[in-house]
């Protein structure tokens, strides 16, 4: 299996909090109101234990500096909307959002707060691309090469999984959504379940996050996955 990329455009990844008000309700609070535990809301991304690790440095930088917290307990949606069904009904108190997961929250009636944006660096510009998985002899170089065959997407909620990957498929001619003619899509639900449906053939192509391949040895590219191991390749 081999990698084709498409840098669709540098996104953000955003860090939301809800309004100080809401942040206090149905939390444990210590003797000054302030919470001492949170829940934590992630979109579906990756498996659950992955998402437990990855997080599990921006969970403790915040128990060290938010003043009376102690504990905070992680919940991950099975669906990106569930995120924003469980901050607005007050179930979830800090939550990861991608740009359109973020946008999509806030006009359905999340009151959220942006604190902060994921990098790899104290001065590094935030932001990852969608890429394009395939297999290496599936004869896809392009998009316009997509038409006809299954496609994987993350889901509806997803920025790199599916609205910037939507819009170089619609600058090629080809309709995304549910129902299309032009191509099968087909929600996988994670970006590591993405790129294993297009590994176990379940996808002639799927797109993902770049955040979630890490780099060879010899930087010839993403290659495996963060989590496991499962593809090992280079970029072509």
């Amino acid at each position: 299996m081999s990698f084709k990329t498409r840098n669709f455009k540098l996104l953000a990844i955003l860090i939301a909090f809800l309004t100080l008000g809401a942040l206090a309700v149905g939390c444990g609070d210590d003797d000054d109101g302030r919470p001492s535990k949170l829940t934590f809301g992630q979109v579906p991304s990756e498996d659950a234990v992955g998402l437990e690790v990855a997080y599990s440095t921006t969970t403790q930088i915040l128990i060290d500096n938010v003043e009376g917290l102690e504990e905070i307990d992680m919940f991950i949606a099975t669906e990106y909307a569930g995120i924003a069904e469980g901050i607005i009904a007050g179930r979830i108190d800090i939550a990861m959002f991608g740009p359109f997961s973020y946008v999509i929250s806030s006009i359905n009636g999340a009151n959220l707060e942006v604190a902060g944006a994921s990098t790899d660096g104290k001065d590094e510009v935030p932001g990852y691309r969608s890429y394009l998985v395939t297999g290496k002899d599936s004869g896809i170089s392009e998009l316009s090469d997509l038409a006809g065959k299954n496609v994987c997407f993350v889901d509806p909620g997803s920025t790199s999984g599916f609205l910037f990957p939507s819009a170089g498929l619609l600058e090629a001619g080809l309709d995304p959504n549910e129902g299309s003619a032009d191509i099968n899509p087909i929600f996988a639900g994670g970006h590591d379940a993405s790129i294993l449906s297009v590994l176990n053939g379940d996808c002639d192509a799927g797109f993902a996050a770049d955040v979630f391949l890490k780099s060879q040895p010899d930087d010839a590219g993403p290659g495996i996955l963060q989590s496991g191991g499962d593809i090992e390749t280079s970029m072509t």
